[in-house]
């Protein structure tokens, strides 16, 4: 039985849990002053205090890696000779 419209974030994982009456009083008035499910009240209140995913940039071109070295060693820092033997 399919059920709501197609999601791109699916939430196949059903969770039981124990809350007090007034945690539970507080999630319905967040729902109905939201205009959401208390399901998806929870899923933002969680999403508000999830620590930030980290963001990973794209990786350095061959210019901007050269580029690196000659600053550092410019500057006087060491490469990490551990670091720069590892092959990718």
């Amino acid at each position: 039985m399919a059920g709501g419209r197609p999601t791109s974030e699916r939430k196949g994982t059903l969770l039981a849990v124990r809350l007090a009456d007034r945690h539970v009083r507080l999630l319905r008035e967040r729902a109905q002053r939201e205009g959401v499910s208390v399901s998806e009240a929870l899923r933002r209140l969680l999403d508000e205090h999830a620590p930030p995913r980290s963001v990973r940039g794209r990786p350095p071109t061959a210019k901007e890696r050269q580029m690196h070295a000659e600053l550092s060693a410019a500057f006087g820092f060491l490469r990490n000779p551990r670091k720069s033997s590892r092959q990718r």
